[in-house]
């Protein structure tokens, strides 16, 4: 199973990582894209809703039953997001041009992505984690 990155879709973060471990079968793996909170940054005002630090993550992960197999973290600490958000903003106005009726959702999607990459550069550290569903014991 891949998840990417939905926020709270599914309810908290323990519902979901719940929700995630009855979607595969013992033995079986989940990669999570998601973000953890910088250690000692629990207090900063975030642009997009609410993040667990890692210590906070594993520990929800484990109360899922599940265990944290491998975590992938970017290698450079501050990645610069212009030239993606460049692209988004281009695509975004593209597909205003021709769908004008979802002009406002085009333009919703490019405000949040520039505060996810505000978010990602001062608070945050975008993580894949690798889960594996215990077997039957």
């Amino acid at each position: 199973m891949i998840y990417g990155a939905v926020g709270n879709i599914l309810g908290s973060q323990h519902k979901t990582l719940q929700a995630l471990a009855g979607t595969v079968r013992p033995g079986g793996y989940i990669l999570l894209d998601d973000a953890y909170l910088v250690e000692g940054n629990e207090g900063a005002p975030l642009f997009q809703g609410d993040y667990s630090t890692l210590s906070e993550w594993k520990s929800a992960i484990s109360e899922a039953g599940l265990k944290l197999a491998a975590i992938h973290a970017p290698e450079e600490e501050n990645p610069n997001h212009a030239q993606d958000f460049i692209k988004i903003k281009r695509r975004a106005e593209e597909l205003s041009r021709v769908y004008p009726a979802k002009r406002e959702l085009f333009a919703r999607y490019v405000r949040n992505q520039q505060n996810e990459y505000a978010d990602l550069e001062s608070s945050l550290v975008g993580v894949v984690f690798l889960l594996n569903k215990a077997d039957k014991q």
